[in-house]
C-alpha cells in the first residue's frame, strides 16, 4: 500500500480522501503563523528515537526509517519546502 493510499479517519472513524486532507493541510497551513519553524525543527530534532522501544507496536516498526522520515520532515520544515516524504514515495 502507497503512502498515498492509507486511509486517514478523524475522530469518531469519518474517513478522509486524498482530496480532503489535502484541503485539511492547506487550511491548516493558513493557521500556522504562530508555528516557528525553527522551534519545531528543534523539537523533532530532539525526538528520542530510542524511546519507541518502550511501545508495545501491532507491527514492525523499523525505527531508523522512522528517524530518517523524521529527520526529512525536520528538514522540510525548516527549510519551508513541501512534503518530500510524499514526493519521493
Amino acid at each position: 500500500m502507497k503512502k498515498s493510499e492509507i486511509p486517514f479517519y478523524l475522530t469518531g472513524g469519518t474517513a478522509l480522501s486524498r482530496v480532503d486532507r489535502m484541503r485539511l493541510v492547506q487550511e491548516a497551513k493558513t493557521k500556522e503563523a504562530a508555528a516557528d519553524p525553527v522551534i519545531l525543527f528543534e523539537i523533532l530534532k530532539l525526538f528520542p528515537i530510542d524511546e519507541l522501544s518502550l511501545i508495545r507496536w501491532t507491527t514492525p516498526v523499523d525505527f531508523r526509517v522512522f528517524e530518517k522520515d523524521l529527520d526529512q520532515i525536520a528538514n522540510d520544515i525548516l527549510n519551508g519546502t513541501h512534503n518530500t516524504l510524499a514526493i519521493l514515495s
